[in-house]
């Protein structure tokens, strides 16, 4: 070997770029959560790296993915700066968060900045929402981006994470330790199964059946769509009962139930039912509503959200488990699933020209925009909040 050899096998070489060169470079910050019980991170260090290597600069705010077991150190050996102020963290073209942002995050907005979040239908997510409008934002709830075929890739994601973690639950409540009846969620030789309830039979009441069958529940799924029930029918291990809603048949079921699963399928809409508190008067004294639907305000009338610290409460007599992001539970499985969500979303965004372009050639993510430039354009916001909306497909094509 000559030494002109060895002083090329020497010389540190580029790492090969796996993404497609971005057509504009823009800055992107990683807040840490500040909701009580929020353990879930939007990007790891792995997809930051992708980033970073495309051309993005990334700002992580510190400790923004401990919950979740990723180190400050990962994180800058991707590439990213870590910074001690939120604020310098706020303060870039691109904001990519898990949960709302909080009111004290809406005071260090920067105007024109573009948020990914999740969207708060609540009247502090109302606050924070006119204040983002305020500063001429633009917005994109990014559990709201659906397909042609009306899907939902995130909640689909998370909602087949969510609804196994929904029977380890189950299980829990239904123990005398947390006050529950005390049975086994499968049953055993001799003694019956309990009865899982699930309202919703698309992919995410899909996950809860699954998982309540292979515990050995006895499973009973209720949904509006005959379509939806026929498929799940096709795609479980076993035949079970099914039931377009009805009062009689519902409540009947509702009577004999010891687990009660909101799952309902998401759509633009919002929720189709909501179950009235007489409905929940009926149940059996000591069983279990988990609301999974509970961050668009809740399937039951008796529903209001709850946290990883105080999860439950009983109303008449129910058990009720509302915690919006039950996925928190495992944060680095879920934080993995977000990562793999946000990084193509975030490549895609580069390699656009524009913000408008960026809409303009994802029709997905038009759908799940609530804020364009400061305008409302979400129907939800006038569903849940009776604001006026403009439509996201004239503004794109207007202004692009």
């Amino acid at each position: 070997m000559t030494g002109q050899q060895q002083k090329e096998d020497l010389t540190p070489q580029e790492k090969p770029v796996l993404t497609a060169p971005l057509n504009r470079t823009f800055s992107l910050g990683l807040p840490r959560e500040r909701r009580p019980g929020e353990t879930r991170v939007a990007l790891t260090p792995t997809a930051v790296a992708m980033l970073v290597q495309a051309g993005v600069e990334v700002r992580v705010e510190r400790n923004a993915g401990r919950s979740a077991n990723f180190t400050d150190l990962e994180y800058s050996e991707a590439g990213a700066s870590v910074v001690d102020a939120p604020r310098e963290v706020w303060q870039s073209d691109v904001i990519a968060k898990v949960l709302y942002p909080t009111s004290e995050e809406a005071q260090w907005m920067r105007p024109g900045q573009t948020l990914f979040s999740m969207l708060d239908l609540t009247a502090e997510g109302r606050e924070v929402f006119f204040e983002m409008v305020k500063k001429r934002l633009s917005a994109i709830a990014i559990e709201r981006i659906h397909s042609t075929e009306d899907t939902y890739p995130l909640m689909e994601l998370l909602g087949e994470l969510g609804g196994e973690l929904a029977m380890f639950v189950a299980a829990e409540l239904l123990s005398n330790v947390h006050g529950g009846k005390g049975i086994l969620l499968g049953g055993i030789a001799g003694a019956p199964p309990s009865e899982v309830l699930i309202l919703g039979a698309g992919a995410l009441g899909h996950a809860v059946a699954r998982q309540a069958i292979a515990v050995g529940a006895e499973v009973k799924i209720f949904d509006d769509s005959v379509y939806r029930l026929r498929q799940i029918r096709l795609g479980l291990p076993h035949p079970v009962y099914t039931s377009t809603i009805h009062t009689e048949p519902l409540l009947h079921a509702l009577r004999s139930a010891d687990v009660v699963v909101a799952a309902f399928h998401k759509s633009p809409e919002g929720l189709p039912y909501i179950v009235p508190a007489d409905f929940v008067n009926q149940m059996k004294e000591g069983s279990v509503i988990i609301d999974l639907n509970i961050e668009d305000g809740g399937a039951f009338a008796t529903s209001r959200q709850t946290s990883h610290n105080r999860p439950t409460y009983i109303e008449k007599g129910v058990i009720h488990y509302c915690v919006p992001n039950i996925t928190a539970r495992v944060a680095l499985t879920a934080s993995i699933v977000l990562s793999n969500f946000y990084l193509p979303l975030l490549l895609r965004f580069g390699q656009s020209t524009s913000f408008s372009q960026f809409l303009l050639l994802n029709r997905e993510v038009r759908s799940g925009t609530y804020i364009y430039n400061g305008l409302p354009t979400h129907p939800l916001l006038t569903r849940y909040w009776n604001i006026p909306t403009r439509e996201i497909d004239l503004l794109v094509g207007g202004w692009s």
